[in-house]
């Protein structure tokens, strides 16, 4: 027997689907005026669809279309690791963060996120 959700659970519930309509909404509208650019990358709406819903594999098809467009976006690359990283594709987050790094080699959040793949790529092993 399914047991009932709770009137606060299906307010929760509703309040997600929504907003992820309104997210992958404007994400259809950005691809459509091609805006994969750095101003799309970093976009909240898509970053809560990958973040906040665990939606990975949403995220990865998003951010490497945008590396593909925009080979120099750093940001980009980034949120295309912790993608993987969610995933737990740690050898494609990792390769990927290295590309980030090499574009901005003095960032030190880069190369804490990197450090931070590499730990979970050895305990996973």
């Amino acid at each position: 027997m399914m047991k009932k959700k709770t009137n606060q659970e299906s307010a929760i519930l509703n309040r997600s689907v929504i907003a992820y309509i309104i997210a992958a909404s404007i994400f259809l509208v950005a691809i459509n005026f091609r805006l994969l650019g750095e101003q799309y990358s970093s976009f909240m709406g898509w970053k809560y669809i990958c973040g906040d819903l665990k939606n990975a594999k949403d995220g990865v098809l998003y951010y490497d279309s945008v590396v593909h467009l925009h080979p120099d976006n750093i940001v980009a690359y980034s949120e295309l690791a912790d993608c993987y990283y969610r995933l737990q594709k740690y050898q494609n987050a990792m390769t990927t963060c290295q590309k980030a790094i090499a574009l901005r080699p003095d960032s030190q959040i880069l190369r804490q996120k990197l450090a931070h793949i590499y730990a979970k790529l050895k305990s996973a092993k």
